[in-house]
């Protein structure tokens, strides 16, 4: 009872043959029969009583995975928009981002794959902190790749891919392999969290590279955006599918129609 004699919450202990395991698959089972039962139980409790609920450590790993798994959704989400949003403003371009946002999507894609079922690793804290983290690793060299081909004015697409690994693929391949050769003193650690962060990190880099070096830059080969050259040779530095050049558009087309 609470302070003024008035009943809180009643708790009864029930023996069920829900098994005291660390698999996640069994606990989950047992949580969605009891849950079932407790919904089953509120609708026929009148207004004036307090929900039915169940509780017991056998829930508590399916409580955590579900946790960390709604929350690394959310993160995942959010941290995509926001670097959408800022590859847009930062490129200016519409292609290019999208053609980021893909080879994203596919290196987060092939990390899991090889995480959860070639590696063996459970999804846990770590994972679910790293999904937000290495969004922003997995971006950076596919940026350095995407903004040295726009920022060069030259016209054909062979040669502006030949210039933008002249500049940007050393930095970019050297940079790889000391993050790599630095994250590999996490394997010889005791702890294995600092181990798996270790393996985390190397994997995401390693894909990093091969997409932007590779996935990326065969992309850009195919479809990418081309330098927009005026009878007057105003505005050399823009290419197709610019902010600048849908805005232009779009403008002069409402400036006709008038």
């Amino acid at each position: 009872p609470g302070i003024q004699g008035e009943f809180l919450f009643t708790s009864i202990t029930v023996l069920s043959e829900a098994p005291l395991t660390t698999e996640v698959p069994k606990s989950e089972a047992a949580l969605k029969d009891w849950t079932n039962f407790t919904r089953s139980i509120n609708k026929l409790l009148p207004e004036n009583l307090p929900p039915v609920n169940a509780q017991s450590e056998v829930f508590m790993d399916s409580y955590r995975m579900n946790v960390i798994v709604e929350s690394t959704v959310s993160s995942y989400f959010f941290a995509n928009g926001l670097i959408l949003l800022v590859i847009l403003l930062f490129m200016g371009n519409l292609l290019l981002t999208l053609m980021v946002m893909a080879s994203l999507v596919l290196i987060l894609l092939c990390f899991g794959g090889l995480i959860l079922f070639v590696f063996q690793i459970e999804f846990g804290p770590v994972e679910s902190l790293g999904v937000s983290i290495f969004v922003g690793l997995t971006a950076n060299y596919l940026l350095h790749i995407a903004h040295s081909y726009h920022n060069s004015n030259i016209k054909e697409r062979n040669v502006k891919i030949q210039r933008a690994v002249f500049i940007t693929g050393s930095p970019i391949l050297w940079s790889a392999i000391s993050t790599i050769g630095g994250s590999m003193f996490l394997f010889a650690c005791r702890t294995w969290l600092l181990t798996e962060l270790g393996i985390l990190i190397c994997t995401i880099i390693a894909l990093s590279l091969i997409f932007s070096v590779g996935f990326l830059l065969a992309l850009l080969a195919y479809v990418g955006p081309l330098p927009i050259l005026t009878d007057d040779n105003e505005h050399q530095h823009l290419h197709s599918c610019d902010l600048m050049v849908i805005i232009k558009s779009r403008f002069l087309r409402k400036h006709t129609l008038r």
